[in-house]
This record gives C-alpha cells, structure tokens and sequence, in this order.
C-alpha cells in the first residue's frame, strides 16, 4: 500500500509509515504483517528555542519539551491511523529521535508499549552516536508490544563520526 505520512505541525520531519508483508513461503513469518515507521525527532541544537524547550539543566538539552511531544504524537498517530490502516499492531519506530536513554521522550515511547529494541537485547552499554569521546545513542528502534517478542536480534551501524577522531571511516576503534 501506500505510505503514511503524519503532517501534524508538532513534527519538524514527519515520520513516515510503510506497512510489510512476509511473502516468502519459506519463511516462518510467511503472511504476517508489520510496519515500519520512519522518524528524526526535532534535533537539541540550541537555536532559538524558548520557554519549555530551553535547556532546563536536566541533562536533556534543548528541546526536550519539543521531543517528549512529538514522541507522544507518535504514539497517538500510530495506534490512530498506522495500525488501523496496515490491520496490524506489529509496528517498528525507527530513526533519529536526537535523544538519549535516560530522557522523558524515551520515557513516553517505553510508557505507551514500546521497547528500545537495542537495550532490550543488547544491554545498556550500545551506543550508535560519538561526540567529544562520548558514546551514547540517539538512533533507536522501538518496538511494540506484539512485535517486540519476535525481534531476535540488532544491531547498531555507528555512523557518526566525531571530531576527535574515535571512529575512522571504516568504522573501527583506533
């Protein structure tokens, strides 16, 4: 079918949705459904936010408030618009969320069913971001609930490249 876009004013990317189909006769999941929803989530580059979205000194940066309610609009226009349409609730949110773990948009994700994919099987210590000569993740796939069980494995592509030159550009540890 088509894909699904959320034009809703609170996304400054709207997420996109594609509905799948398992076609191949060998495959165990032949004739099951899932769909995938692509996502980048407003950035924490400090230019020109206000109020709510100022840096609070939490550790979230700037932009949280922005973050937290565009994770929240997600979780609305997928059970809304995307599992009705696809007739399924195996749903992958995937992309840049520009957040890290211990943030309220991963919070409101987690809150409405949804299972950080790269913790879950990978453990706290993955990271997919490299900045300053810190590691952390701001690219995640979520899962829901129904889907989350029959993810057997992932992994991360650390394609981000920091000024001080931790990764080089065949993506090995010097």
């Amino acid at each position: 079918g088509s894909p699904l876009v959320d034009l809703d004013p609170v996304h400054d990317r709207p997420p996109t949705a594609q509905t799948f189909d398992v076609v191949d006769a060998g495959n165990p999941a032949f004739g099951k459904r899932f769909t995938a929803v692509a996502n980048h989530f407003r950035s924490k580059g400090c230019s020109g936010p206000s109020g709510a979205d100022l840096d609070q000194g939490d550790g979230q940066g700037c932009y949280n408030s922005r973050r937290t309610q565009q994770a929240a609009r997600l979780l609305v226009w997928a059970a809304g618009t995307v599992v009705p349409a696809a007739g399924s609730a195996d749903v992958l949110l995937l992309g840049d969320f520009n957040f890290f773990g211990h943030e309220d948009p991963v919070a409101t994700l987690a809150g409405g069913g949804y299972t950080d994919l790269d913790a879950a099987l990978n453990g706290p210590g993955g990271y997919s971001f490299a900045l300053g000569g810190e590691l952390s993740r701001l690219q995640y796939a979520f899962a829901s609930t129904g889907l989350s069980p029959n993810v057997t494995g992932i992994g991360a592509w650390h394609v981000n490249a920091d000024e001080a030159g931790l990764f080089d550009y065949n993506d090995e540890i010097k």
